[in-house]
């Protein structure tokens, strides 16, 4: 009785589930070999703009200071646990992170809290292109709350898109709370990343209101797909006969029951390759710490606050940028 219910459980789990494995195989290798969409830190230092000090700068604590007020509407921290000084669209910002993982662009000039518009996100995006695309060519699309690629982003939304007319579709996606340029990715990279992240993350759910639900039901059918993998192997270890130790197996010295090839092809790779299969899904399904079982591997907002205190060090919140020094000019070249 339990062994033709696991037969049952066997067939039709994998009439109804074997589509999901397959697509979750091949949009896993699309993200694998894709890479990934975001700009890193050394692609947004490599095309920044040349810092220049000046004179009058702001502290980063000064600027910390005079914008509490501002930073208080917004719901913001009191603690900084990351700052860095940048130019954007021409001029200095403290870019910096609170304890609560808020993000604020702070001007360098009198501590004012910066929100960069349309036509600024098309000069920061004609400064991140240079040579590679004219003026004309770049213009300011729209502004949206979210994309998908940029997930890990939300403490920099929204976001302006910055279109490229250079044939390639190429669109740059830029902070409006920053001034960050987060991603560039033409038409073919940005079909890829649907390709996969949109089919093995279930991000369509994300469009039909259902965010949500979204890590419950990806955690549900991946729990569901293991299983009938699982299922499918304990069925070929209990029907196979290797005939070991002189016992019997089936007809014409047969170890396995079937006869057509398509049965036997499905049973020797299911029995094969099925361990490393069911290990390799049930791996990937940990590693998505389902229904929260193991604790965070990254340490929360918290825990850093406390890591770094409260307080910012004296020395990062009076520091303050200096004129680089002019090389002296020898006299016989006046």
């Amino acid at each position: 009785m339990l062994k033709r219910l696991l037969f049952k459980i066997h067939r039709w789990a994998g009439v109804a589930l074997a589509l999901v494995m397959v697509l979750w195989l091949a949009s896993g290798l699309v993200i694998v070999y894709a890479g990934s969409l975001p700009a890193s830190r050394g692609e947004q230092l490599a095309h920044g703009q040349t810092l220049a000090p000046e004179e009058g700068w702001l502290s980063l604590g000064e600027a910390w200071q005079r914008s509490a007020e501002a930073r208080k509407i917004r719901n913001g921290g009191t603690a900084v646990l990351e700052g860095r000084l940048t130019r954007v669209d021409g001029q200095p910002v403290w870019q910096v992170e609170d304890e609560r993982g808020q993000r604020f662009a702070l001007s360098a000039i009198d501590g004012a809290v910066l929100n960069f518009s349309g036509p600024q996100a098309e000069r920061i995006a004609q400064a991140w292109l240079g040579q590679s695309a004219d003026v004309a060519q770049v213009r300011f699309v729209d502004t949206q709350p979210a994309y998908s690629s940029l997930r890990n982003y939300t403490a920099l939304k929204p976001f302006h898109r910055v279109a490229v007319d250079d044939g390639a579709g190429t669109e740059v996606l830029v902070s409006a709370r920053s001034g960050d340029v987060l991603q560039v990715a033409n038409r073919w990279e940005r079909g890829l990343f649907l390709a996969g992240n949109w089919l093995h993350m279930f991000r369509f759910l994300d469009g039909l209101g259902l965010e949500d639900s979204r890590r419950d039901v990806l955690t549900w059918a991946g729990g569901l797909a293991f299983a009938a993998g699982l299922s499918g192997l304990i069925v070929g270890w209990l029907v196979w006969r290797p005939g070991w130790g002189g016992r019997a197996t089936y007809s014409q010295g047969r170890t396995q029951p079937y006869r057509a090839f398509w049965f036997r092809w499905h049973f020797w790779s299911g029995l094969i390759g099925g361990t490393v299969a069911v290990l390799w899904a049930f791996s990937g399904y940990l590693v998505n710490n389902p229904f929260q079982l193991f604790s965070a591997a990254t340490a929360s907002r918290d825990e850093v606050a406390r890591y770094y205190d409260r307080q910012l060090p004296e020395v990062a919140a009076q520091w303050r940028p200096a004129p680089w020094p002019r090389p002296a000019v020898p006299a016989s070249w006046n």
